[in-house]
């Protein structure tokens, strides 16, 4: 399963460098007094609710189960070429992180923006302003470590 991910990966990688797709990473970052699995647990209900509305669908990919807690896809044709909005959540220490990514497109769609303002908004009404941010995706050898840098590391730099 694993070396599955890591090709996975290794697409992902590549299709990011030749412009295959182009992606946002969002980091949540819980307020420290809120239980972390609690707060985890209403965030990716927030996502759910979201992306539902969105037109976004539950996606289960026996390739992403190991990196990711939850997936939602939307499929459409742009340009007499199909494309996909994918919304993917996991937490990774304290936070939660969500990918989201449009196949086949050179630049973030307004299909894609909306996905990312609605999604961020809700999470900032939620938790608080600055509890949500954007992030640049980083990709890790291993799968499961990849995500947004963590705010202590953002905020160092």
């Amino acid at each position: 399963m694993l070396p599955r991910a890591i090709l996975l990966l290794a697409l992902v990688v590549v299709c990011s460098a030749t412009s295959c797709f182009k992606s946002i990473g969002i980091a949540v970052t819980p307020n420290p007094t809120l239980d972390a699995d609690s707060a985890a647990q209403r965030t990716f209900a927030l996502a759910a609710h979201v992306s539902e509305q969105l037109g976004l669908m539950p996606y289960t990919d026996p390739e992403l189960k190991n990196t990711f807690s939850s997936c939602f896809i939307r499929k459409f044709t742009e340009n007499k070429s199909e494309q996909s909005i994918v919304l993917c959540g996991k937490t990774k220490d304290r936070e939660v992180h969500f990918l989201l990514y449009q196949t086949w497109a050179t630049s973030v769609t307004p299909h894609t923006d909306s996905v990312r303002g609605a999604l961020l908004d809700s999470l900032r009404t939620q938790f608080g302003e600055h509890s949500a941010r954007e992030c640049k995706w980083r990709y890790e050898r291993d799968p499961r470590q990849s995500g947004c840098p963590l705010l202590s590391a953002t905020a160092s730099r």
